[in-house]
């Protein structure tokens, strides 16, 4: 049951993925509303690390890095959640920015006040950034092209 759910999730913000990344579509993720509903109630939950997570990472390590690093994770709520927000942050890059520059900062704060019980908020940061930076990839050569809204070297030297 509870990897059906999973899976229901996963493809549901998949769809949104393939939506958001026709033209003919584009104007229904316009509105800053939308936006805000859909990165602040979709994406951001589903970005942070779950129990689930931490349980895979504990019982077979080589499977949660198989899924979670090498991007072979292609069924899972957080790699459907980072398409999304690649896909958004590629056409309402300034908007979608502010939105998640909120998200960030806030998490941020969690992790500071409490390092070792909010790891994990600093974890969805670096999933929220990192797949916000690309705006375009290839196959062969990885990323190909950064969001100007995304300011890596600083994220990285401060925060990595």
């Amino acid at each position: 049951m509870y990897n059906n759910k999973i899976l229901l999730v996963s493809n549901s913000l998949q769809f949104l993925v393939t939506v958001a990344n026709r033209a003919h579509y584009r104007e229904l993720f316009e509105s800053p509303e939308t936006l805000r509903n859909i990165c602040t109630n979709l994406i951001t939950p589903n970005i942070e690390f779950r129990e689930s997570d931490n349980e895979l990472f504990e019982d077979n390590p080589e499977e949660y890095i198989r899924r979670d690093v090498e991007g072979s994770d292609v069924d899972t709520r957080r790699r459907a959640a980072c398409d999304l927000v690649e896909v958004l942050a590629k056409y309402y890059g300034a908007k979608v920015m502010d939105i998640f520059g909120v998200y960030v900062m806030q998490r941020l704060e969690e992790y500071a006040a409490k390092p070792l019980e909010n790891w994990s908020k600093k974890d969805a940061v670096i999933y929220l950034v990192t797949s916000s930076a690309s705006k375009g990839r290839t196959q062969k050569h990885g990323v190909i092209q950064s969001n100007e809204f995304v300011p890596i070297p600083q994220f990285a030297t401060y925060y990595i």
